[in-house]
């Protein structure tokens, strides 16, 4: 049986060799599979998009509030049937210098005893939450006496906030009231069992 008595130098290299495979070791199997780890499970990245969403959803349902406080004070006009170049006209002017990508598809007035509604979807772009607020808020107190309905707002994806650069875009249903008292015609209107007025 052989039998060797390691020198002070060849000890030293041994611990430096074990050491160093220690090292590796460490490296390989733990430290680099704790940073994967960390790296895979990181959730700052989702914190800050719940921090963007919720502060979107803060500014959407504040504007909102202000909106229905508005509405209920609403005391436009109710003008007599048929006024939609005036409304057109009144939304050209709330519109046309603040917003871009306008789209309004109108759709046939309905009418109820004497009280006609004219029905307007309509989508735009504008920047930054405080333009969108304050269109919509210049919608609500339009010269004509209108409601406004499914209000959406969309800040463009995680990497917009709503701020003053933002790019926003805005779509709105907005009902105008209207009155067959005084009318000369009722042409175009339809009652509520579907019929369609043609009187002259």
């Amino acid at each position: 049986m052989l039998k060797h008595e390691f020198s002070a130098r060849e000890k030293a290299l041994l611990i430096i060799c074990a050491a160093l495979a220690l090292g590796i070791f460490y490296y390989l199997f733990a430290y680099s599979g704790f940073k994967s780890a960390e790296q895979k499970y990181d959730t700052t990245d989702l914190e800050d998009q719940l921090m963007i969403e919720e502060a979107k959803s803060g500014s959407i349902t504040k504007m909102q509030t202000e909106i229905d406080a508005a509405q209920g004070q609403n005391s436009g006009e109710i003008a007599v049937y048929n006024n939609q170049s005036n409304e057109i006209q009144a939304l050209n002017d709330i519109l046309s210098t603040r917003a871009t990508e306008i789209s309004i598809t109108w759709n046939q007035p309905t009418v109820t005893g004497v009280t006609v509604r004219r029905d307007a979807s309509i989508s735009f772009r504008t920047t930054g939450y405080n333009t969108a607020r304050s269109i919509l808020n210049d919608l609500s107190g339009c010269k004509y006496r209108l409601i406004m309905n499914d209000i959406s707002i969309d800040s463009g994806g995680s990497d917009s906030q709503l701020s003053s650069s933002s790019s926003i875009s805005v779509s709105v249903t907005v009902t105008f009231f209207e009155t067959t008292d005084g009318a000369t015609t009722t042409q175009g209107l339809v009652d509520m069992n579907g019929s369609t007025s043609t009187e002259g």
